[in-house]
């Protein structure tokens, strides 16, 4: 007769450890999850792998849990695996998986349901579960309280120049003759609370510091914006346009946006905050303006006589005057300013290269 005997001094057992799993959406019938919830037993995934030969593969591949394969990808498993589907069902909310169910966790973990995955998730597809949940919400929140605290270290450290500039990059409405700076860090460290991640992204955002550029070239009176025609106005010698923005957007975050995506307003940003590094003196230091791409369309219009020298002013064919500038470095300049003159410039002189060229 079989009976329970004492287990002799050393003998150890393997710890199976297991892993539970979570429903990450709660019923909206009051209750906290529904009584089950069934987990697709097949799936697509699009992975990178080795073949059979080695070569790396990557594709969509099926996966499919099945009882008794040593393997969850369809193309490894056995003829009869169809017939072998297991099921997978979170009940009340939860799925415990001993660690011994291999092919059933490898599933859980691959299968584009898991939340872990919602990155590489496949199109179409909806997050179900998590695993290990207490875990999960525990590290979500150390690493809130770790995001928190080392923005809220940023904005103590800011001195009063970098605060101001904070709040006028973001739109925060500020009045030097009435809020301190004090009171500017306390609706920083409010935003900080509210959405850690999202004044995280602003804080870093690239183009937030360029329209910050922009924002402190209009205070030195270096551009300035028309707001009836939500037109950028170079204000440095002749007035001219720099760029005119769509009535619906704003115009310094257009400027920006062209700023880094052509080659003729990122030179003219680059002029602007050159300007507002020189306080607004139109100067440039020795002969660094030959360096300027500018320089070299210029000479390529004097070569194909699409600029011409009419008593001390340049100008261009069909365009009349470079801003009625005099000189070789005002032109250059100027060029470098304004990227719509500089723009047709290009253009006539391409035209003019391609006319010599058919001649040649």
């Amino acid at each position: 007769m079989a009976k329970l005997a004492k287990a002799p001094a050393g003998l150890t057992v393997t710890d199976f450890k297991s892993v539970i799993y979570t429903l990450t959406r709660e019923n909206t019938s009051g209750k906290k999850f529904p009584p089950s919830v069934e987990i697709p037993e097949v799936d697509e995934v699009y992975m990178t792998w080795e073949d059979e030969d080695g070569d790396e593969t990557t594709g969509i591949r099926q996966i499919r849990y099945s009882i008794g394969e040593t393997s969850i990808f369809v193309d490894e498993q056995s003829d009869f695996a169809e017939t072998k589907r297991g099921s997978i069902h979170l009940i009340d909310g939860t799925l415990v998986v001993n660690e011994r169910e291999a092919t059933k966790l490898e599933y859980l973990e691959l299968c584009n349901f898991n939340e872990k995955n919602q990155e590489t998730a496949m199109p179409g597809k909806s997050i179900l579960f998590r695993a290990n949940d207490s875990n999960y919400q525990a590290d979500k929140e150390i690493k809130k309280s770790e995001k928190n605290t080392k923005l809220k270290m940023i904005i103590y450290s800011m001195n009063d120049e970098e605060s101001e500039g904070l709040a006028l990059s973001l739109g925060i409405p500020y009045d030097k003759s009435v809020n301190s700076i004090a009171e500017i860090k306390q609706l920083f460290l409010r935003e900080i609370d509210a959405d850690a991640d999202k004044f995280e992204k602003e804080l870093k955002s690239d183009e937030r510091k360029l329209k910050l550029v922009l924002i402190k070239a209009i205070e030195k009176k270096i551009i300035s914006v028309d707001p009836q025609t939500n037109a950028i106005y170079n204000e440095i010698g002749n007035r001219t346009v720099i760029v005119e923005a769509p009535i619906y957007k704003d115009a310094l975050e257009y400027f920006v946006e062209l700023s880094l995506l052509r080659e003729e307003y990122k030179s003219a940003f680059a002029e602007v905050s050159k300007l507002l590094d020189n306080n607004g003196t139109k100067t440039a230091k020795s002969k660094e303006w030959e360096e300027y791409p500018e320089n070299d369309l210029f000479d390529r219009g004097i070569k194909v006589k699409v600029v011409s020298n009419s008593f001390g002013f340049f100008k261009m064919v069909k365009h009349g005057n470079l801003g009625k500038v005099k000189g070789r470095r005002d032109a250059v300049l100027y060029l470098r300013q304004n990227p719509e003159v500089n723009k047709q410039l290009k253009e006539l002189v391409e035209a003019a290269e391609k006319d010599l060229a058919k001649k040649d």
